[in-house]
């Protein structure tokens, strides 16, 4: 059986028409700032993935007489323009500039910066202090000027105090 319907006589006291979520008419300039600022996060989580919590893993390096094997990765001493030292994290970096523009960034035992010098200073390019692009140079203004963490000075500091 089906209940029966009964007709409840309301007196109308005010009515009106609405969207059934709030909404606002966003122009185009909204949608690229929306765009830019998830693109500039992917960037971000992209450089670090670098400076995650994990080791990285530990490879092979080799400098032959035809060029030099990063891991797997061998690079022909022809494909090198210049190279040049520097210091990351307190870690000697040796930087290799190829013909491509890319840098490939190989961490060497800072003992060991004498001869990886003398041997590839007959083959290759040395650079004293290499040419910073404009991204590079902002690069270097941040980390100097919003350190991520204390430096060993800083830390010297208060513990004297």
């Amino acid at each position: 059986m089906k209940p029966k319907k009964e007709k409840i006589n309301h007196d109308e006291l005010f009515a009106w028409e609405a969207p059934t979520r709030p909404f606002k008419k966003r122009d185009r300039t909204f949608f690229q700032t929306v765009i830019s600022l998830a693109f500039l996060l992917v960037v971000i989580s992209l450089f670090l993935r670098e400076w995650l919590l994990i080791p990285p893993p530990v490879m092979s390096n080799k400098i032959t007489t035809k060029g030099i094997w990063v891991g797997d990765t061998f690079f022909k001493f022809s494909e090198i323009l210049q190279y040049w030292f520097e210091k990351q994290l307190e870690n000697t970096v040796l930087v290799l500039l190829t013909q491509f523009g890319t840098e490939v960034n190989v961490v060497i035992p800072t003992d060991k910066k004498e001869e990886i010098d003398t041997v590839l200073r007959d083959r290759l390019v040395f650079r004293e202090k290499p040419l910073k692009n404009f991204i590079e140079k902002i690069g270097d203004w941040l980390r100097k000027s919003v350190p991520l963490e204390e430096t060993s000075h800083s830390q010297n500091t208060k513990h004297t105090s």
